[in-house]
């Protein structure tokens, strides 16, 4: 009778198993935006700037300046909470377990003209003040309207002991003749396993 009871439940005890299995390490990319319609001054309209090379400042052309920040990050579920997420990952938040939150890329978007006359471009993640990542880009031709920055080692969201993280960006070349608008986006990986019990 034993016997017959463990070859009946054999194949779903097994099929648990195999779920299990494909469902711990998963991972899911996501967009964080970080700020959206931030204006980088053109020269047009400031009178005699306009054209004027300012690579060997220091200072660079613009920053370190404060574009944004992300906060929330005591608590990773809460924050992703506040977070635009998809409905196939929002719906089971509930059940999974957040192993981590891994900054990968983060983009800059021109939606009104571009980073053409931007040579170099450096984005200083910060948490309590104290420099966390850096994402540097460099062009000699310009950045053109959308300028990917690829981190050497995902930044780990779960390891900071800060609650927000702040994010710098300086720039170098010649001021664009125009206003650039642009939005500041982080791509994210999730990673994740499911809790079944």
């Amino acid at each position: 009778m034993m016997a017959k009871i463990v070859t009946k439940y054999l194949p779903l005890g097994a099929m648990l198993l195999l779920t299990a299995a494909f469902m711990v390490g998963c991972s899911y990319d996501i967009e964080i935006p970080v700020t959206k319609g931030v204006v980088l001054p053109g020269t047009d309209g400031i009178d005699g700037l306009e054209g004027l090379d300012i690579s060997g400042l220091t200072s660079g052309v613009w920053g370190p300046e404060k574009l944004g920040e992300i906060c929330g990050l005591s608590n990773i579920s809460e924050f992703l909470e506040t977070v635009e997420l998809p409905s196939s990952i929002s719906n089971i938040l509930a059940i999974i377990k957040i192993n981590d939150v891994l900054i990968s890329e983060i983009a800059f978007n021109a939606t009104q003209g571009d980073f053409n006359t931007i040579k170099t471009l450096s984005l200083d993640i910060k948490g309590d003040g104290t420099n966390v990542a850096s994402f540097p880009a460099h062009d000699a031709n310009g950045l053109g309207e959308s300028v990917n920055l690829k981190a050497k080692k995902p930044l780990s969201l779960l390891k900071q002991k800060a609650d927000c993280l702040e994010f710098y960006v300086s720039l170098e070349g010649t001021m664009p003749k125009e206003d650039v608008i642009l939005d500041l986006v982080t791509m994210a990986s999730i990673k994740y396993s499911i809790t079944l019990f």
